[in-house]
C-alpha cells in the first residue's frame, strides 16, 4: 500500500508540472494579447495624430489668409479649441520645435511627435494618450484568468485525490481483511458492488473468505464427530473389557468349579464375540463412500426374493411376519450396501415388535429415485430420543439392546449407505404405535441418461 501511495505521489508530480506549463503558457498569451493591443492601440494614436496634425496645418493656412504674420502665439490659441475637445476623450495635445520619434509608452501614457504638414513642417504635434483603462483592463483579465487556472488547479486537484482515495480504498480493505484472516479471523465480507476489477476482487475474496469458513466448520464438525465416535466407542468397550478381565482372573487364580469355569468361558467368549461384531460394523462403515458404490439397475422382483430368504432367520428367531410390496419393475443403486441397509431396518423393526407383529416392507421404484420403507407395530421411540437415533452406539432401549447384543452401530450404518447414495434416511415413530423408517435415493446423472 504504500509503495502504491508512492506511485499515487510520482503521478502527481508531472501532472503538476503539466499545469504548471498550462498556466505559463496561458501567461505567456496574455503577454502577447497585451502587447498586440498596445501595438492596436499605438497605431489607432498614430493614424488620429496624423489626422489631427492635418487638421490643425488647415487651420492655420486659413489664419495665414487673414494674418500674414503667424505667430506661435496666435497657433497655441488655435490649437487650444482642439486640446479643449480631445481632453474629454484623454488625449494632451501641444506643439513643439523638435524632430519627430517613435511612438513610445511611459508611466501608462502613448507619446507621439507627430509633424505638421508643409509649409508649418518645422512644428510638431505632441501627441499623449492616457492608456490607464487599457492597462486596467488588461490586469483584470490577468486577475480573471489566474483565479480561473488557481479554481480550475484546485478542482483538479480534488478529483484527482478523491480518485486516488476511491481507488486505493478497496485494495485498503482488502489488505485489512487478508491481515484477519492471517490472525486466524475467518468472517471477512467485502463490498463487491463495484463494477470494476476491484468489485470483482473483492467479490472473489468474500467468495473464498466464506469457502474457508464452510471447511473449517466441516472440519470441526468431523473432528468433533470422530472425538464423539472415538469417546463411544471407548464407552462401549470398556464393559466387554471389564467383564474378560474379570472372568480372566478368576481362571487364573484356580479353585473354581468346572460349572464356574464353563460360565466364565461362555461371558469371555460373549463379549469378545460383540467386541469382533463391534469391529467389523465400524469396518464396514469406513468402506462405504460415494466412489466406492458400484451402482446399477436391477430388477426389483429379484431384490425382494433375495431379501425374503436373507430375513427367514430372522422371522423364525423373533416370531414376528415379515411381508413385502414391490412397486415399479426395476431399482437403481448399489444393491448388496442397500440389502444390508433393508435387513438391518427389518432386524430392527423385528427387535421392537411382538411375537406375531406384522413388519412391512415396500419398495417403489419412482422417476426421481428409489423409495424404501420399513413399518413395524412394535413399541416405538419415544419422541426426544428421534434426533439421536442415526448417532454411533446410541440405543433407545439400552438394557434390551445388551441382552440382544445389539451394538447401536445399525441405523448409523444405514445412514451411511443412503448418504453415500447421496439420499437421506428419516423415521417417524410413536410410543406403542410402532415406527416407520422411509428411505429415498436419488436418480444420479448417469442413471438419468439410462434409464
Amino acid at each position: 500500500m504504500r509503495s502504491l501511495h508512492f506511485r499515487a505521489k510520482l503521478f502527481l508530480v508531472p501532472l503538476l508540472l503539466v499545469m504548471a506549463g498550462t498556466d505559463l503558457l496561458g501567461a505567456f498569451f496574455l503577454w502577447q494579447v497585451k502587447n498586440l493591443v498596445l501595438e492596436r492601440e499605438a497605431a489607432s494614436a498614430s493614424l488620429e495624430a496624423a489626422v489631427i496634425a492635418s487638421q490643425i496645418a488647415d487651420d492655420f493656412k486659413d489664419a495665414l489668409l487673414w494674418n500674414p504674420d503667424l505667430t506661435m502665439q496666435s497657433c497655441q490659441n488655435t490649437l487650444h479649441y482642439y486640446q479643449r475637445f480631445y481632453r474629454e476623450q484623454g488625449v494632451s495635445l501641444s506643439l513643439v520645435q523638435q524632430l519627430p520619434a517613435k511612438p513610445s509608452i511611459q508611466d501608462k501614457t502613448l507619446s507621439i511627435c507627430q509633424p505638421l504638414p508643409e509649409p508649418f513642417n518645422l512644428w510638431a504635434l505632441a501627441y499623449q494618450r492616457d492608456l490607464s483603462p487599457c492597462y486596467s483592463m488588461l490586469d483584470r483579465c490577468m486577475e480573471y484568468f489566474c483565479r480561473i487556472s488557481a479554481g480550475v488547479m484546485l478542482c483538479m486537484l480534488g478529483a484527482l485525490a478523491f480518485f486516488i482515495h476511491r481507488s486505493t480504498r478497496p485494495l485498503s480493505e482488502l489488505l485489512c481483511a487478508t491481515r484477519k484472516i492471517a490472525r486466524g479471523e475467518y468472517d471477512v465480507t467485502l463490498s463487491g458492488q463495484r463494477g470494476d476489477e476491484f468489485g470483482e476482487l473483492a467479490r472473489h475474496f468474500s467468495a473464498m473468505s466464506a469457502a474457508i469458513q464452510n471447511q473449517l466448520a466441516e472440519t470441526k464438525q468431523l473432528a468433533a464427530d470422530q472425538q464423539r465416535l472415538v469417546d463411544q466407542l471407548a464407552h462401549e468397550l470398556r464393559t466387554p473389557l471389564t467383564s474378560i478381565c474379570g472372568f480372566s482372573e478368576l481362571l487364573l487364580c484356580g479353585g473354581c468349579t468346572d460349572e464356574e469355569r464353563t460360565v466364565a468361558l461362555n461371558h469371555i467368549h460373549q463379549q469378545s464375540t460383540r467386541m469382533k461384531a463391534l469391529s467389523l460394523r465400524l469396518l464396514e462403515q469406513e468402506k462405504i463412500a460415494p466412489q466406492t458404490l458400484c451402482r446399477e439397475w436391477f430388477p426389483a422382483s429379484d431384490f425382494i426374493e433375495e431379501l425374503k430368504a436373507a430375513w427367514a432367520g430372522i422371522e423364525s428367531r423373533t416370531g414376528v411376519s415379515v411381508t413385502a410390496a414391490q412397486e415399479g419393475e426395476r431399482l437403481y443403486g448399489d444393491r448388496l450396501w442397500l440389502q444390508n441397509l433393508l435387513l438391518n431396518l427389518v432386524e430392527n423393526a423385528a427387535r421392537a415388535s411382538a411375537p406375531g407383529d406384522v413388519v412391512r416392507v415396500t419398495v417403489r421404484a419412482a422417476d426421481d429415485g428409489t423409495f424404501l420403507e420399513v413399518c413395524d407395530q412394535g413399541c416405538g421411540i419415544a419422541e426426544d430420543d428421534l434426533p439421536k437415533l442415526f448417532e454411533p452406539f446410541f440405543r433407545a432401549d439400552r438394557a434390551k439392546a445388551r441382552a440382544e447384543n445389539g451394538n447401536g452401530l445399525g441405523l448409523t450404518l444405514c445412514r451411511t449407505i443412503a448418504q453415500a447414495h447421496g439420499g437421506r434416511i428419516e423415521a417417524d415413530s410413536r410410543v406403542g404405535e410402532g415406527s416407520r423408517f422411509s428411505v429415498f435415493l436419488p436418480l444420479d446423472n448417469k442413471s438419468a441418461t439410462t434409464s
